[in-house]
């Protein structure tokens, strides 16, 4: 998946915009950051419950990590 392709998700979100944030293009609903993409647009950031990311993590373990400290810690 290009960044391309995951702006094109993200946006595709019922009132979700597109922003900037620390120097990198972050996605926003209702004022709030839900995805984030990073490093050269290679990367992308999801905020997600532990919930889901416990089971994004399970279902594909090769694609999901979570971030560092804790920001991985919450989900």
């Amino acid at each position: 998946m290009t960044g391309d392709d995951f702006r094109e998700l993200a946006l595709g979100l019922e009132g979700a915009v597109e922003r900037s944030h620390v120097g990198h293009p972050d996605f926003r609903a209702n004022g709030r950051i839900f995805a984030s993409l990073l490093k050269d647009e290679r990367q992308a950031g999801l905020n997600l419950t532990p919930a889901e990311q416990r089971a994004l993590m399970r279902a594909h373990p090769l694609v999901f990590t979570p971030a560092s400290g804790a920001w991985g810690r919450q989900g």
